[in-house]
């Protein structure tokens, strides 16, 4: 690699830094939070109905990016599995000091190992987990009431084809023929029988 490839990826560090940090916090606070409180706004606010599906379809973007759940998930994973992945990846390297630590230092000290970890996890750990579900469990239940209340709310479209939504409120379904108003309409549409064509006049006649 040449020096000015290296001088250029040491000056990009802060800004790759700063990126990574952004988007961090972006999935993990900001859009768990943005997603609850458009959710609280379309159920509380009195808005258009063109208003509130747009702000559903924003809900759902939101919902889509956040990653809070997911965060708490990778903790308790972590605090597992780090140990015997850095165990994996180390072991081999630390072979030859263990061995010098076992018969130099093992009355001094408890494990001779150059290196041993042990992931724990705290106190917010839980209590992410714990918001990742309520929130979760919230968001989820707010989004499917409003579903199933836009759905009670739309129109029936009695066309065979479907009619989309907003054309379904413009189409009325025909007449029932065996029904009295559909006798009386097939009565008033029938014309009156019209006269006979004179007959064409051929040559020679």
């Amino acid at each position: 690699m040449s020096r000015d490839h290296e001088g250029g990826l040491t000056r990009h560090a802060p800004l790759r830094r700063r990126l990574s940090q952004l988007v961090f916090f972006t999935t993990t606070l900001g859009c768990p939070l943005g997603w609850l409180a458009l959710l609280a706004t379309r159920s509380l606010a009195a808005l258009s109905r063109g208003r509130r599906r747009q702000l559903a379809r924003w809900s759902e973007l939101l919902y889509a990016w956040s990653t809070h759940e997911v965060l708490a998930v990778v903790l308790f994973n972590s605090a597992l599995e780090l140990g015997q992945y850095f165990q994996y990846l180390l072991d081999p390297r630390c072979e030859p000091i263990n061995a010098l630590l076992r018969e130099y230092f093992a009355d001094q000290l408890s494990e001779p190992k150059c290196l041993s970890i042990r992931a724990t996890t705290g106190p917010g750990t839980f209590v992410l987990a714990a918001a990742a579900a309520v929130s979760t469990a919230a968001g989820l239940q707010m989004h499917f009431s409003m579903r199933r209340t836009a759905a009670a709310t739309l129109p029936v479209a009695a066309h065979p084809l479907g009619l989309a939504p907003e054309l379904a409120s413009d189409y009325s379904p025909p007449p029932d023929p065996q029904s009295a108003e559909g006798v009386e309409g097939a009565a008033t549409d029938r014309s009156p029988p019209s006269e006979a064509a004179p007959a064409l006049a051929l040559p020679g006649q």
